[in-house]
Order: structure tokens, then C-alpha cells, then sequence
């Protein structure tokens, strides 16, 4: 019922032609959507570990708060689990006087984990993609894999590395099968950790157990590799859809953005924050662990439904790694355009002449805001006085503004200029979604920049545009995909482009810009950088 989990079986350790064995044979047991209880019957040590025999002790397994938050697991020996504001972790505590304490940002974004054993403590920081240890860098993400820093001296204040390139091979779920580098010693290439998964993302054990790391050898005063325990500590711990597996005190759990996720049960720990209808808020990865990946723990995606979804009917799709060369490719058009009208409808576009971009070219960070101001005119200029006035109380703009705002949108989008200045916080809660289409100049605008690479942002601007697509206020919703600046252009030749039939770009392009169009101008509000 709900999509809930009733039973799991696993198969583990070894297998032959002649016999496996079953390492998990779970039944579960719900209170609603919370799991209250789960019985293994096999009593095998991997897999899931039923620390809590519940029919023995006649203590539940698990319990809650009112907000639906796992506090209390007994098969980890967990005493309490405390949330903050955001029902992000923010400290686990365990039998024994052991404990993980979590610092995140405003946003979030975890910032700080710190163990504690007893008297000993290790800190981990997460300062922008780099990571630290007890002060002591680690690593930090390559769009490859990552780069690992050696310590080969501390003292002093200061810290010498040595760093070393290592890369990860993926699978399609974004889970990291193989972690591999060049050994320093021999220059051959070397595999340092082999994984692979169970549905719902528990590791498989008893073979791949070859597990190497760096490390800085005092006696000859090189770095070299050394082979180290299957479940040793390595501080790389990425693993399952590329996020974090955290194993402190047998924790077992992994740590996705918005939530933690538990592979031996295939269970989040708290309620979906993202409501789906047709799932249990705790069931993961829409019940189909094979297609559907789940990185955010808001919710499920899937690069093979992405490629399906880009490929026009009729026709195939491949992704080729060509490492850079572009000389076996077909030429493609500079420009690709989706466009989409109020009723759903593609736009009709006019490829016979030029538009007018207005998007901040140049150097005056005014043009971005005209940009802006225009657009905004332009679509109260499609509404009705009421639903003006609504526009202006979401905005938050004083009442006293209100009488020349609307003779302004009546006379022409200039005459606003004077009266607003869009980079007011309030416009960032511009309703029916504009809000997360316009924030990102907004955040943007004391660096002067142009293009925003925060890979983090695409989700806001495709869920941005999701949310214009299904407005009536707009009279169309635009995206182009180029490989051109365009806030370095005041025009596109359209003789030079292409319509497209969904969203998504049938070549290879650099940059993602999205806006609206008001006549022969296009209304360029953002941008995103790309790697196809």
C-alpha cells in the first residue's frame, strides 16, 4: 500500500553453480507510512543488521516525531536524532557517549560534520566541493572525478600536498563503479576501489574487496599506494547516485542533499520535502531503483528518460564522448529555440530576419536591469488592474508606488524605470514561478558576471521555466541553446538558427539562455553553462 516495502530478499557473500546464500529475508512492519519494524529471518551478519530483536526486547524498532523524522533506531544503537528548522540531521547520538553533529547554511548546504567518540574527535568541513579533515585537505571534485591532496609535511602553520588526479567511471544511475588513477611509482593506470550495488543501493560484498589509497611513505619521502582493509577509512566516500556513504559507528546511511537515505532497508530516514501523490513520502527512487536515481532526496531523475525525452520521435539519440574532437560531428545550427505559447502550444517563430536581443550586452550593469524592468512591464501590461495590484503585493512594493506603477505600465514599459528598481529582494517572490527564473542575476549582479556556472542552478532554472510554461500570464516562454555569448549580442540572425520540437537540444551546445519574447525582442533574463 502507498508503494511501502513489505518484503526484501537478498542474495550475498558467495555464489556457485551449485548454491547462494540468502543474506537478507525481510518482512516490515508500518504504522501508517512509518516503518515501525523489520525482521530478518536469516540472522545473517551482512546485509541488514537487526541489532533490535523487537519480538524479544518489545521495543520498536524505530520511532518518530510529529513531523514524520526518524528519531530513535535501534538496530544502529541510536538513542535520539535531532532535526533543525529544515529536517536536515543536525546531531545523531549514540549509545556509548558517540555522536555526528552537522552544521549547514543558510541554503542547506552541509557545512560541517563532526564525529564524536568519547574524548576523540575528528571534524570534516565541506567548504565549496573542497573537504577537510581535521583542518587537513583532502580533496577537491573534478568534473572527471576529484583530485586528492597528500599531506607530506605539516608543521609550522602550514601544510605541503602533494596532489594526485584520480577518476571515476559512473554508471547511468551516477553511481561510482570504478575510482582509478595513475600510480605514481610505476605511471601505469591502477583501479584503487571497485563497487557495485544491490537494488536500493546496498553494497555488494565478498569479492572486489582490492582497495588502495595514497599515502606519503616518511622512510623514502614519496607517495606511492598502499592497500589498506575493503572497510577502511578512506576520506573519498562518495558511492551510491555520487553522494556521500557515511559509516561512523556503523551509521550506514548516505547523505543526500536534502535528506538521508538507508540502503539496507531502501528507506529515507524523513518525509519526502517534494509531495508525490503516488508514493509513500519514505519510499525511494519511485520503487524503480534500476531507472530512477535520486541525488536531491526531493526527487527522482533519470539520464535514460532524459535521452529518451530528447530524442524526436522517429529518430535515435547516442552520447559520444569524443574527448574534444569536434571533427567527425555534422555541422549543427549556431542557434536552437523552443519556444511554447500560454496554451502549450509551440511558437511560431519567424526565421526570415533578426531578433532583437535585450539582455545586459555590454558593460553596464543598467541594461540587465532595463532588461528586467521591461519584461515586467511588459507582462503587467496583459493583465488586469486587480491582478496588478496582486503582482505588486507579492513584490512587496509600498502602497504609495502603486498609483505611478500603473500609470507607468499604461504609458510604456521606460516610464517604470524611475519608480522600481528590480534588484529589490521582494522581486524574487514574483509569483507563479518568475521568481526562480529572475533570482539568479539578481544574486549575481555585485560580480558583474554574465554567465552563472553554478552547477547546483539548473535545477531552479528548469524548474523556474517548468513553472513559466504552465503560466497564462506569459505570452510565450523561450529557450536558446548557443555556443555564442549572447550578452555580447544585440541581435540573433534566425537565419543561423533552428526551431526545436521539445526542449531539449538535438546538438551540442555551451550555454542554456531562457526568457520571454514582447514582439521582435527577446527578453534574455538568464543563463547556464553546460557540459553535454
Amino acid at each position: 500500500m502507498n508503494g511501502n516495502i513489505l518484503s526484501l530478499k537478498r542474495n550475498g557473500e558467495k555464489e556457485t553453480e551449485q548454491f547462494v546464500i540468502m543474506i537478507d529475508d525481510l518482512d516490515y512492519d508500518y504504522d501508517g507510512n512509518r516503518l515501525i519494524n523489520v525482521k530478518d529471518a536469516t540472522a545473517h551478519s551482512d546485509g541488514f543488521d537487526d541489532g533490535n530483536k523487537h519480538t524479544q526486547t518489545n521495543k520498536d524498532d524505530f520511532e518518530y516525531d510529529d513531523y514524520g523524522n526518524m528519531i530513535v533506531d535501534r538496530n544502529k544503537e541510536i538513542t535520539n536524532i535531532t532535526y533543525n528548522h529544515l529536517n536536515l540531521l543536525k546531531k545523531i547520538t549514540f549509545e556509548n557517549n558517540q555522536s555526528i553533529e552537522y552544521i549547514y547554511g543558510a541554503d542547506g548546504s552541509k557545512l560541517r560534520k563532526k564525529v564524536t567518540d568519547g574524548t576523540k574527535n575528528k571534524t570534516i568541513d565541506y567548504l565549496s566541493s573542497y573537504q577537510y579533515t581535521n583542518e587537513i585537505l583532502e580533496f577537491f571534485p573534478t568534473a572527471e572525478g576529484y583530485v586528492r591532496a597528500v599531506s607530506t609535511s605539516i608543521g609550522g602553520g602550514t601544510s605541503t600536498y602533494s596532489f594526485h588526479y584520480i577518476y571515476n567511471y559512473t554508471d547511468h544511475l551516477g553511481n561510482i563503479r570504478v575510482r582509478y588513477t595513475k600510480d605514481p611509482q610505476t605511471g601505469t593506470i591502477k583501479p584503487l576501489e571497485e563497487n557495485h550495488y544491490y537494488p536500493f543501493g546496498l553494497k555488494h560484498q565478498g569479492y572486489n574487496t582490492q582497495h588502495q589509497v595514497f599515502a606519503f611513505d616518511q622512510r623514502v619521502g614519496n607517495v606511492t599506494l598502499i592497500n589498506i582493509p575493503e572497510d577502511a577509512g578512506d576520506g573519498y566516500k562518495y558511492k551510491l547516485n555520487s553522494r556521500e556513504w557515511q559509516n561512523e559507528f556503523d551509521l550506514n546511511i548516505y547523505a543526500m542533499d536534502l535528506r538521508h537515505y538507508d540502503p539496507a532497508i531502501g528507506r529515507w530516514k524523513v518525509q519526502d520535502p517534494v509531495v508525490h501523490f503516488d508514493f509513500s513520502p519514505y519510499s525511494a527512487f519511485d520503487n524503480n531503483p534500476v531507472f530512477w536515481a535520486d541525488p536531491s532526496g526531493a526527487d527522482a531523475i533519470s539520464l535514460i528518460q532524459d535521452l529518451w525525452d530528447s530524442t524526436p520521435e522517429g529518430t535515435n539519440s547516442y552520447w559520444i564522448n569524443n574527448e574534444g574532437d569536434d571533427s567527425n560531428q555534422e555541422e549543427q545550427p549556431k542557434h536552437q529555440f523552443y519556444g511554447i505559447t500560454p496554451t502549450e502550444d509551440l511558437m511560431s517563430l519567424n526565421f526570415e530576419g533578426n531578433f532583437r536581443t535585450l539582455t545586459g550586452f555590454g558593460e553596464d550593469p543598467e541594461d540587465i536591469r532595463k532588461s528586467k524592468v521591461f519584461a515586467l512591464a511588459s507582462l503587467l501590461r496583459t493583465l488586469s488592474i486587480e491582478d496588478q495590484v496582486k503582482i505588486f503585493r507579492f513584490l512587496k512594493i509600498p502602497k504609495k508606488h502603486w498609483a505611478r506603477l500603473l500609470k507607468a505600465v499604461k504609458m510604456g514599459p521606460a516610464s517604470i524605470m524611475p519608480d522600481y528598481n528590480v534588484y529589490d529582494e521582494g522581486f524574487a517572490a514574483l509569483p507563479l514561478g518568475l521568481g526562480a527564473i529572475f533570482q539568479p542575476l539578481n544574486n549575481d549582479r555585485d560580480s558583474g558576471a554574465r554567465l552563472i556556472e553554478n552547477m547546483n542552478m539548473w535545477d531552479n532554472v528548469r524548474g523556474g521555466y517548468n513553472a513559466l510554461m504552465n503560466t497564462k500570464i506569459l505570452n510565450d516562454v523561450i529557450i536558446i541553446y548557443s555556443n555564442v555569448n549572447l550578452y555580447n549580442q544585440s541581435n540573433i540572425n534566425t537565419n543561423q538558427a533552428e526551431a526545436l520540437n521539445s526542449r531539449y537540444p538535438t546538438g551540442t551546445y555551451k550555454y542554456v539562455y531562457y526568457g520571454t519574447q514582447y514582439g521582435g525582442t527577446l527578453y534574455i533574463f538568464g543563463s547556464y553553462e553546460i557540459n553535454n
